[in-house]
């Protein structure tokens, strides 16, 4: 059983990785039926584990909200402090208020970060998949 719940595990985290169940056959020297299986009854914990690897992709890019945030507040400080010594009659201060302008609307339209769900929501949501495939 034990040995079971370990090639569980190591099949959540393949098929989070992206790997085909042919892929995960050979790795685990399992039948495709079977990773059919652990597919359908670990569907919750499989997308779980996708999100939290997503996480780890965008922060290792630096493409997190928190970095990205960071980076235009700054830029966006630094123009808001140069307009202050501009005169506005000035063309290039027109481009000025335009770049602040786009980094403003950037940051506010800053996507949602990914959902890592509890262990009580994986279970209630696979409860509740259960439920409506037997309707």
């Amino acid at each position: 059983m034990a040995s079971n719940l370990t090639e569980k595990q190591e099949f959540i985290k393949l098929r989070a990785r992206g790997y085909s169940l042919i892929k995960i056959s050979k790795e685990l020297n399992k039948t495709r039926q079977t990773l059919a299986s652990w597919h359908n009854e670990l569907q919750e914990e499989v997308s779980n584990a996708k999100a939290i690897e997503l996480e780890a992709l965008f922060e290792e890019c630096l493409l997190t909200k928190e970095y990205r945030v960071k980076n235009l507040s700054a830029l966006l400080d630094k123009i808001s402090k140069e307009l202050d010594k501009r005169v506005f009659d000035e063309v290039s201060t027109e481009k000025l208020v335009e770049i602040k302008m786009k980094l403003s609307e950037q940051l506010k339209s800053e996507y949602i970060e990914p959902k890592i769900k509890s262990e009580d929501e994986l279970r209630k949501d696979q409860a509740n998949r259960i439920l409506l495939k037997d309707l």
